[in-house]
Order: C-alpha cells, then sequence, then structure tokens
C-alpha cells in the first residue's frame, strides 16, 4: 500500500508539492517518531514502528499532491474500495477469531475459517479496519443512486463492497468496532443532507442495541472469578486496569513517551501489567501519549481538529444531489470519525500493519477537500 502510493507521487512528472492544511501536526509527529528512536529501549521492536508511521504520512501526503483533479481523487477511491474488498475477503483466513467474546453469533460460523497465516491479525483490527474503509462506498453508492445518470454497474459494486466490510465487522465481534461503525454510517448520512433518515437510523440503532444489551444481561459471558475478569482483555475491568497504567505511565514519561510499541514491554518491567497477549493500551489517544509523549498527543489532537476543519469547510452545494468528490471527501471523512471513536475503547490501527490505511484515507479526504469549489 505505502509502495503504491510513493509510486503514485514519483511515477506522475505532474504531481505538486503543496502546502497542506495538516503539515504543523503531521510534522511534529514525524519528529516525534525520530525522538521515539532515541529514547527507545528495544530499537527493533521501535524501529519498525517509526519507520511505518514515517511511511504512513509520506502516503497521506504524496496522495493529497498526486490527486489534484477529479479524475485521480476518482482512482484513488476506487483503489481504496478495491484494497478493502481485498482485506475483507482474506478476512476469514488471516483473523484469528475469537469464540466466545459477544455471545450473539453461534461459534460454528467460526468452524469454517482457517488460519492460513502464523502472525494473524486481532480481531479488533479487523473491526477498525472495517469501520475506517466502509462509509466511502456507502456514501458514493448513494450519490450515485441520486444522480441522474445513474450507473447500475458501479452502485452494484459499491453496495456490494460496503455489505460485505459491515459483515466482516459482524463477525469480530467487535463491541466498540460495532457501535463505531453505527458511527461512521450515521456520520455518512447526516453529511449526505439527509438528517431525518440519520435521526431515524440513529432511533432504530438505540433500541436494537438496547435489545441487544438486554439479551447479553440475561446471557453473560461466564467469568466466575474477579480476578479473571481483570485478565480478560473482552471485559471493562480489564480495560480500566489498561488504562490506569497507561496513564501511569505517561505521568513518568510526559515529554517524550516510552517509545513506540513498548508499552507492553514497559508495563511489565516497571509496572503491574503482565499481559503480553493483548498489546497496547486499548484506546488509540493513551497510545500516541505513551509512544510520543504528551506533545505527540497534542499533536494528534491537532490533526483531528484540524480534519474536522475542513469538513465543515467543504461545501455540499445547493442542488439535490451532492457531487461525486463530495461525496468520496464524505465517505473518507466518516471512516475517520469511525476509527477516532473506535479509539475510546481500542487500539485500532495505531502500531499495526494497517497504519497505512489510515494514512491512506486522510490522503483521500485531503485532496477531495482541496478541489473544494473547482469544477
Amino acid at each position: 500500500m505505502i509502495a503504491v502510493g510513493l509510486a503514485l507521487g514519483v511515477w506522475s512528472h505532474n504531481w505538486r508539492p503543496r502546502r497542506l492544511p495538516w503539515d504543523w501536526p503531521i510534522g511534529i509527529l514525524a519528529v516525534l517518531g525520530g525522538l521515539s528512536l532515541l529514547v527507545t529501549a528495544q530499537h527493533d521492536v521501535t524501529l519498525p514502528k517509526v519507520v511505518g508511521l514515517w511511511a504512513g504520512l509520506a502516503l497521506a501526503y504524496f496522495l493529497a499532491c498526486w490527486a489534484y483533479t477529479s479524475a485521480r481523487i476518482v482512482t484513488l477511491a476506487w483503489g481504496q474500495i478495491s484494497v478493502s474488498v481485498i482485506v475483507a475477503v482474506a478476512a476469514p483466513f488471516v483473523v484469528q477469531w475469537s469464540r466466545n467474546k459477544f455471545a450473539l453469533l453461534p461459534p460454528t460460523v467460526y468452524s469454517h475459517f482457517h488460519l492460513l497465516i502464523s502472525n494473524s491479525i486481532h480481531p479488533n483490527t479487523m473491526a477498525s479496519l472495517m469501520v475506517l474503509l466502509a462509509p466511502l462506498p456507502l456514501a458514493w453508492g448513494w450519490q450515485q443512486f441520486q444522480s441522474s445518470r445513474r450507473r447500475w454497474g458501479a452502485i452494484g459494486l459499491l453496495v456490494g463492497s460496503w455489505c460485505l466490510m459491515m459483515l466482516i465487522l459482524l463477525l469480530t465481534q467487535s463491541r466498540g468496532g460495532i457501535i463505531a461503525g453505527a458511527v461512521g454510517v450515521l456520520t455518512a448520512v447526516w453529511l449526505m443532507g439527509k438528517r431525518k433518515t440519520a435521526l431515524g437510523l440513529a432511533m432504530l440503532l438505540l433500541i436494537l442495541g438496547g435489545v441487544a444489551g438486554l439479551y447479553l444481561t440475561r446471557h453473560p459471558i461466564e467469568v466466575p472469578q474477579f480476578a479473571e475478569r481483570g485478565l480478560n482483555p473482552s471485559t471493562m475491568a480489564f480495560r480500566l486496569h489498561v488504562w490506569r497504567v497507561a496513564l501511569w505511565m505517561i505521568s513518568d514519561f510526559p515529554f517524550t513517551g516510552v517509545g513506540m510499541g513498548l508499552f507492553n514491554t514497559v508495563g511489565n518491567l516497571l509496572y503491574p501489567f503482565n499481559e503480553t497477549q493483548n498489546p497496547g493500551t486499548h484506546n488509540l489517544y493513551l497510545g500516541v501519549a505513551v509512544d510520543l509523549g504528551i506533545p505527540g498527543l497534542i499533536a494528534f489532537l491537532a490533526l483531528l481538529l484540524v480534519l474536522f476543519r475542513m469538513m465543515s469547510d467543504l461545501p455540499r452545494g445547493d442542488t439535490r444531489v451532492v457531487s461525486e468528490r463530495y461525496a468520496i471527501a464524505v465517505g473518507a471523512f466518516s471512516g475517520l470519525a469511525g476509527i477516532f471513536a473506535h479509539g475510546l475503547f481500542d487500539n485500532t490501527a495505531w502500531n499495526t500493519r494497517a497504519l497505512s490505511l489510515l494514512w491512506l484515507v486522510v490522503g483521500i479526504f485531503t485532496a477531495a477537500y482541496l478541489l473544494k469549489g473547482k469544477k
């Protein structure tokens, strides 16, 4: 993915280096990534994480500079959807599925899935990817359906890819991911101008959530001892303990962090945290602060604010049917909104092999934003 983005920038002699709205936050994150290499106690762990961060930032920059026409933005959007479908199709064979997480799906569903790789993907990470990537085909398909020149083939591909990603999201049984997926869908519907529909969907989802909560109350997952609940990553007790350790760590290393990817290692050495099977802080924002210090968290939050301001500045237009560029921008932004919501309860793609996809979506959204007002 990163190589594709870099190749696009180098291959096209017409790509245009330019100032971007998020230059400062991204630049600070890049510098703090380099600082992380200086403070880490395990360079072999931190170096791949920092290189992945730098490559992802470069990917976002090159894509935002390369896609300066509507045709190129459409090309990037189809590229993202193609990657999304490939990831979703591969999910049954690369995810280490949990069979006792949510209790809404029978374990026999997963008996048909056979893991084909040794370095498997965590279900919550896959859920984050589906949350991030699914809103684009939804918003774009909606725009195509409303257009006077409907392309039924494109609509079918867009709707089919969205349904496939929603199925994979359900299979992950990630409660935070499912809620974040709903946030992404509602954001896309709202920004596409269907506010009454968004409110109706929100009410429906609240009712479904209440029914699911009632079901889980009557059919709880059996974890008999409190100590076991604190060690079970699917419980809130586990997350509260992880967050407590992360806050201690941030207070002890506020300016530099402990080095990217070292939360569990440092937790084992200096704090009452002996977890090795579930890496990370289970919170995107605490994870950034642990890795890069409070300055890194400030830069990351500044990036979020810039992205939200960009979306608020993007004109929807006065016509009933929004433009294709606007629909692509809405889809990309809604995916980002969903993954930032998911980050309140999970690691998302941070410090994983999937981090480049986050920057891919940032690059596509930025490119669509920079074409506002242009024909």
